[in-house]
């Protein structure tokens, strides 16, 4: 199962969340506000901003060039991340 870094104020963390749902891909959100571990896990990951998120394999991936600064998401990239 995938799971999504967020937190509660992520516009691109949404729009993670809403392409994974489109193409009927299972996750799990973990809005790291308030959750000090999972912080901890993307800090040990060298990832320092949202959305990241972890594969099926454990690895945790940032997301920071996915989705452009108007808020475009590069569906081919994510989805060949994802396999979708």
């Amino acid at each position: 199962m995938i799971t999504i870094y967020s937190t509660t104020q992520c516009p691109r963390c949404h729009k993670v969340a809403n392409f994974l749902s489109k193409k009927n891909i299972e996750y799990k959100k973990v809005v790291i506000d308030d959750d000090q571990d999972a912080r901890e896990e993307l800090i040990m990951a060298n990832i320092f901003s949202v959305p990241a998120l972890k594969l099926g394999d454990g690895k945790i991936v940032s997301l920071k060039s996915f989705v452009d600064e108007s808020m475009n998401i590069d569906e081919k990239k994510l989805g060949d991340l994802v396999g979708a």
